[in-house]
């Protein structure tokens, strides 16, 4: 199968999912684009890129908040996970959106690092590198 192009989600409420507003999960796709939506009270996470092969992203202009369970580990707003053997993320813009959150239990565990104190919105990107705070 050829690589899927040109997602548009636009002007779209999100919202109270059991896990995932919008999950793109193994795709191979180049040019999606998510705006002007209300992304909000999703389990696991408002935006989820889990592997696959993806290019050209676009998060712009969104609502995107409280994505997350209080009693669940690893939920984010928008969670991009590329730590298999293969998977790719490249090209992507994620700009002019209000992202909003509470600590997640994982935030939680280092309340005395200033990284942790500071990084409580949304944003959860992994890319295979071990957990670890920046210097200072």
């Amino acid at each position: 199968m050829e690589r899927n192009r040109n997602l548009l989600i636009d002007h779209c409420q999100i919202y109270n999912n059991h896990e995932t507003g919008i999950l793109f999960d193994h795709v191979d796709l180049h040019q999606a684009i998510v705006s002007n939506s209300h992304i909000s009270y999703n389990a696991a996470a408002g935006i989820w890129l889990n592997g696959g092969s993806m290019r050209n992203f676009q998060f712009v202009g969104n609502d995107i908040e409280y994505n997350h369970d209080p009693g669940r580990d690893g939920c984010a707003d928008i969670f991009i996970d590329m730590r298999n053997n293969g998977d790719s993320f490249r090209e992507g813009t994620i700009v002019g959106n209000t992202i909003q959150a509470d600590l997640t239990p994982r935030r939680r565990e280092y309340p005395d690092s200033r990284w942790r104190r500071t990084a409580h919105g949304g944003f959860n990107g992994d890319h295979g590198q071990p957990d670890r705070q920046p210097d200072g």
